[in-house]
């Protein structure tokens, strides 16, 4: 009797497949960086060889503090940056090699409720080399 199976997969596009484990050390070394918020954070994900460090918060009255968001979004990705290069030596000896993807930089802005209150999301790419 032939086995049946549940589901079908299939394959789309290429590999991307980034060596030995250092997605997982990537993953460790964001999630166990200090909040200064609760309602502030960092998350990575991976699209191929490309590393997504994306910035989220919480904010009352965006509008009228624009600036004061963007500015806190870059130092936090800056400084998630220059963690996550030193954090990665450390643990693996390695250096991480990788690069701006500056084209690939953007930001969102979500309503959540009729009392001004918003969801900021702001992201940067990185090429693993």
């Amino acid at each position: 009797m032939e086995k049946v199976e549940s589901f079908e997969v299939t394959e789309y596009g290429t590999d991307h497949e980034i060596p030995g484990r250092v997605q997982g050390v990537i993953k460790e070394i964001i999630r166990d960086q200090a909040k200064s918020s609760p309602s502030v954070g960092i998350q990575v994900t991976f699209t191929g060889n490309l590393i997504k460090l994306t910035y989220h918060s919480y904010e009352m009255h965006l509008p009228v503090r624009q600036k004061e968001v963007d500015h806190a979004a870059k130092s936090g990705l800056d400084e998630t940056v220059k963690n996550l290069k030193k954090e990665f030596k450390s643990r693996t000896g390695d250096a991480l090699a990788i690069t701006e993807k500056k084209e690939m930089a953007n930001t969102s802005v979500q309503k959540v409720s009729l009392n001004e209150r918003y969801m900021f999301s702001s992201w940067r790419f990185y090429e693993m080399k």
